[in-house]
């Protein structure tokens, strides 16, 4: 049944897996279906909403994704694995690191990774809000990811400082950019972010779905601030 599932979104999409692409899918499915109650990692019941979900769900805003073979990504927030484990399967050649304070999680991420096989990944256990001090992850990544975290306000702020100049972060959301608050237009700016043209999402292949930021300018040592000190603010655009 899965196989078959799998089909059918290759079909729909125009797209070909490998026969290791479609299994290390439906083994994530199956051990996120199987581990799900230990460690409270989806509300999705079955393995079918799952893979459709889940796993399609993250791949595909970025099916069409353009990037040079190699792109460092940084998914934060990454919970459950989710949107990063998804696309390191299906962009081989991409590299990533999964972020979340959650440790029991981030050990089931990182077992998932070892279990699969997928050496572009790793997990990086911490509160992202600290990580992003750090000089070693300072406007390191080309992408930032975020499905899940939260409020737009308190992504932008974490993912900013991730950042390298020139590089791109993408919130998942059903909305489109005209839906993104002043508030949070205002504040990325505040970070060096700007909403990404059309012109953007073209060159980077990117879904008209969702929110998608360009890093600009420099953003200020003092952001991250503290997340009870973000999530305050980020009440406003509520």
């Amino acid at each position: 049944m899965m196989q078959e599932i799998i089909l059918a979104w290759e079909q729909s999409r125009g797209i070909r897996l490998s026969p290791g692409q479609a299994k290390s899918m439906i083994d994530y499915a199956d051990e996120l279906f199987l581990r799900s109650k230990q460690f409270n990692l989806t509300g999705f019941k079955t393995r079918k909403e799952i893979l459709e979900n889940l796993v399609f769900g993250s791949i595909d805003p970025l099916l069409g994704m353009n990037v040079p073979r190699g792109t460092l990504f940084a998914d934060i927030g990454t919970g459950s694995g989710i949107p990063g484990i998804p696309l390191g399967i299906y962009y081989e050649g991409l590299r990533g690191i999964l972020m979340d304070s959650n440790e029991k999680k981030m050990g089931f991420v990182g077992s998932v990774i070892e279990m699969l096989q997928l050496e572009n990944l790793s997990v990086m256990p911490g509160r992202i809000e600290d990580r992003a001090h750090e000089g070693s992850l300072r406007e390191r990544f080309n992408l930032v990811l975020s499905r899940a975290l939260g409020n737009t306000y308190l992504v932008v702020e974490l993912a900013a400082p991730l950042l390298a100049m020139g590089g791109y972060l993408y919130v998942y959301a059903n909305e489109t950019q005209r839906d993104i608050p002043a508030l949070v237009v205002r504040h990325a700016g505040e970070l060096g972010l700007e909403i990404a043209g059309e012109e953007g999402r073209i060159s980077l292949g990117i879904d008209t779905a969702g929110f998608l930021f360009i890093k600009k300018g420099d953003t200020d040592a003092k952001y991250p601030r503290r997340f009870a000190v973000i999530k305050r603010e980020a009440q406003k655009c509520m």
